[in-house]
């Protein structure tokens, strides 16, 4: 399976602040939001299914992954049988609110 991974705007936005927060102030690993990023994005190219899926906000066909070693989820849409997942949104899990989340 050849899948293309997409960021819209609004989670490249999201990822680049969670990124400079995290070398702010983790300095013993600063380059980790990117290098867990990295390893998610070679994770669904391969399985595209591999995310829980989000169950909130009456989407469908949107799942989320965790970037290991950080509090952040990475929230995508992937239809079966497509060829294009679409990260729509990066964002911590400790927050109290869902994510703002636009489907593609």
């Amino acid at each position: 399976m050849n899948i293309k991974i997409e960021i819209q705007p609004e989670a490249q936005e999201q990822l680049a602040a969670l990124d400079q927060w995290w070398r702010s102030h983790r300095s013993a690993a600063p380059s980790q939001v990117l290098d867990e990023l990295e390893r998610a994005i070679g994770l669904l190219a391969d399985n595209p299914e591999i995310g829980r899926k989000y169950a909130d906000g009456g989407l469908s066909n949107i799942r989320y992954l965790r970037l290991r070693r950080t509090p952040y989820l990475l929230y995508y849409h992937y239809e079966a049988g497509s060829d294009v997942v679409t990260i729509v949104s990066a964002w911590s899990g400790a927050r109290q609110r869902r994510p703002p989340i636009k489907a593609p």
